[in-house]
């Protein structure tokens, strides 16, 4: 439960990060960063398109800086932009799937989670605290229910920083 209170009280101690990532010179976060790069193409919906993530993770507690050399993930993946009405808003989701060197799907473990192959860096644009589903999701596994399991990280795109999302 102690993890739970931490947890609220940094959400709500970031909230400004959390909303406004266009007013942030970003150069480290104690969250995980993804860093994506699509080799020049744009992302578009219903099919994906290859690209490039690397993630940067120390640690738990362990500060993440844009500096740091890719250390927890890097690989092949296929991403398309996420969702329906909410491809409207300024913030996008986007799904992507982890895949080897021929194309293929694979399985990938990150954090800890159970190896899948799709994946979701989610950005409910409506939340502007982007926690309600987070918590919602956590205070269900504690209470010994299923729930997605999920992560807070930052996104840069294509050398652009585009926030907080949700990582599930």
């Amino acid at each position: 439960m102690k993890q739970l209170y931490s947890f609220i009280l940094i959400s709500i101690l970031s909230f400004n990060l959390f909303c406004q990532p266009d007013t942030v010179v970003f150069t480290s976060s104690n969250l995980s960063i993804f860093i994506i790069d699509t080799h020049g193409q744009s992302i578009p919906d219903e099919y994906k398109i290859e690209a490039t993530l690397g993630v940067i993770y120390n640690g738990e507690g362990v500060r993440n800086n844009i500096t740091d050399s890719i250390n927890h993930f890097y690989r092949n993946i296929g991403i398309e932009i996420r969702g329906s009405s909410s491809q409207m808003f300024p913030k996008k989701q986007y799904g992507f799937e982890t895949m080897d060197s021929t194309g293929e799907d694979m399985d990938a473990s990150f954090f800890g989670f159970p190896p899948e192959s799709d994946w979701i860096l989610y950005a409910p644009y409506t939340d502007k605290s982007l926690m309600r589903d987070v918590l919602t999701y956590r205070l269900s596994n504690e209470a010994g229910r299923y729930a997605t399991r999920s992560r807070y990280c930052e996104l840069i795109l294509n050398g652009e920083y585009h926030g907080s999302l949700c990582f599930i």
